[in-house]
């Protein structure tokens, strides 16, 4: 993660939104047929029951995230 977090320090991170990000990235490995615009629904689970922000800051991490897996081919 701390890759993705370019001049943010890991630590100040929500605890939910990192729980909500390995459920999405999970998602997307372990279940290839599941295309990753639904696994971005997750994005809603953020809205309800993390910070008012964190959709926007999880949207962006997992948007770099699937680039790079697309890249690496996973």
């Amino acid at each position: 993660m701390e890759s993705y977090t370019e001049n943010w320090d890991v630590e100040r991170i929500a605890f939910l939104d990192l729980l909500i990000l390995e459920m999405a990235i999970t998602e997307a490995v372990a279940i290839p047929s599941i295309p990753t615009r639904v696994t971005s629904m997750i994005l809603e689970i953020a809205k309800f029951y993390s910070t008012e922000k964190s959709s926007v800051f999880i949207n962006g991490l997992l948007d770099k995230n699937f680039s790079t897996l697309k890249d690496e081919k996973r």
